[in-house]
């Protein structure tokens, strides 16, 4: 527990040092904790960076010409004459 509180007031610091540089430089961005402020840097980019794809089957998936079969032709002629 005393590992991630020591993490935390670090990110902390880096959080308070940011807000107070944009606010002396006109900046309107801040920054603020959220549910990673307990993770080092290297820590949250092994767990949350990145793509990775899964080996799972979507069987819910469906290829292009399974999503939509129009019902109905449209005529030739349609929209080509001010029909609107």
């Amino acid at each position: 527990m005393a590992f991630r509180k020591a993490i935390f007031d670090s990110n902390l610091k880096k959080i308070d040092e940011y807000n107070k540089w944009a606010e002396a430089n006109g900046l309107d961005s801040r920054q603020g904790i959220t549910n990673f402020t307990d993770l080092e840097y290297t820590e949250f980019i092994q767990k949350y960076a990145g793509y990775k794809p899964s080996n799972i089957a979507h069987s819910s998936f469906k290829k292009a010409d399974q999503v939509f079969t129009p019902k109905a032709t449209i005529p030739a002629s349609w929209g080509t004459k001010n029909d609107i």
